[in-house]
C-alpha cells in the first residue's frame, strides 16, 4: 500500500480535473549544461518515466502537455523548461470543486479540491479512498479521519463511513 499510495501512476485518478504539463530532457547537453555522464544518464533514465507517466495519463483521459527537450538533469535545463511550463500557463486555475471524483491517499494529511483530510493518530496503515458522488463523501480504508469542507464544518468518521456532505456555511 505505501508504493502504490507514492506512485504517481497508480494514482492517476488523483489528476482527473488538473492540467499537465510534463517535461524532460533527453540526456544530450544543452546550453549551459556542463554535460557531465551521471547527470546525462540520469535525465535519460527519467525521461523513459515521464514517457509512461505520459502515455498512462493520456489514456485515463487526462489533459496532458508534454515537451520532452535536450538536456541533462541539471539548473539550465531546469531553467529552461521552468521557463516554458510558465509560458504555457503553469500557474492558470484547474475546475474548481468538481462533483464527482475520487481521491487515494497514504498522506496523513492532504486535500482535494477544498476538501481536507486529516487522520487523527499518523498516516493510514493501506490506502485510502475518498469519493465524491454529489452531495454525498464516503471513504475506505482503515483509521479515523478528520474531514473538513472549505467553508462548512468539519465532521470526523472511522473508515469505512459514507455520508451526506456538511452544507457551506
Amino acid at each position: 500500500f505505501y508504493w502504490t499510495g507514492h506512485n504517481p501512476i497508480a494514482l492517476i485518478e488523483n489528476l482527473a480535473y488538473t492540467r499537465l504539463y510534463v517535461t524532460v530532457g533527453d540526456g544530450t547537453s544543452g546550453p549551459g549544461d556542463d554535460g557531465n555522464l551521471p547527470d546525462a544518464f540520469g535525465e535519460a533514465y527519467l525521461r523513459t518515466h515521464s514517457d509512461e507517466f505520459t502515455l498512462t495519463a493520456r489514456a485515463a483521459g487526462i489533459d496532458v502537455t508534454y515537451e520532452p527537450g535536450q538536456g541533462i538533469h541539471e539548473w539550465p535545463t531546469w531553467r529552461r523548461h521552468l521557463a516554458a511550463a510558465i509560458r504555457w500557463g503553469f500557474f492558470k486555475p484547474v475546475p474548481e470543486r468538481p462533483t464527482t471524483w475520487t481521491y487515494e491517499t497514504v498522506a496523513e494529511h492532504s486535500k482535494a479540491w477544498g476538501i481536507r483530510f486529516d487522520f487523527r493518530s499518523g498516516p493510514p496503515e493501506e490506502l485510502a479512498t475518498f469519493k465524491r458522488e454529489g452531495s454525498r463523501i464516503s471513504g475506505t480504508g482503515a483509521g479515523r479521519v478528520r474531514v473538513k469542507v472549505r467553508g462548512a464544518r468539519s465532521f470526523t468518521a472511522q473508515l469505512p463511513f459514507n455520508r451526506k456532505l456538511p452544507r457551506r456555511r
